[in-house]
């Protein structure tokens, strides 16, 4: 996206943090420091292994419309993962895809609600050290 439509979203986003997190959610923001100077989203940023952390995340864009198994297209500039408490992604959103998006904030709280009662389906993996 555009840097411009990025500080809108961020602004979105800063409107709707205390309504989220009431629903149990925690908003955390990757990306560089710059996108959040003036922002009153810097806690919720995470700025350090930024690039590893969206190189990982970035992997999670293709669907079974655009599998693209090459990495032959661009980058997507911006992409929001709902993640449930176990770390399972639970859903994702390209704002190329879907214009309107996240912006259905009820619906949003509603979903963050229910995955929060949620028992879990696996046990965590163990832990696997060399």
């Amino acid at each position: 996206g555009t840097p411009t439509a990025l500080r809108e979203r961020l602004s979105e986003l800063q409107a709707q943090r205390d309504a989220l997190e009431q629903a149990g959610a925690a908003l955390l923001i990757v990306g560089t420091g710059e996108n959040f100077a003036g922002s009153d989203l810097a806690e919720n940023a995470v700025v350090e292994g930024n690039e590893e952390i969206l190189a990982t995340y970035r992997l999670l864009r293709r669907t079974l419309g655009n599998a693209d198994m090459r990495d032959a297209d661009a980058a997507a500039a911006h992409i929001e993962f709902l993640i449930d408490k176990y770390g399972y992604v639970r859903a994702r959103w390209l704002p190329s895809e879907n214009a309107r998006g996240w912006r259905e904030w009820r619906l949003l709280r509603e979903q963050i609600v229910l995955l929060a009662k949620e028992t879990p389906m696996l046990p965590p993996p163990d832990d696997h050290v060399h």
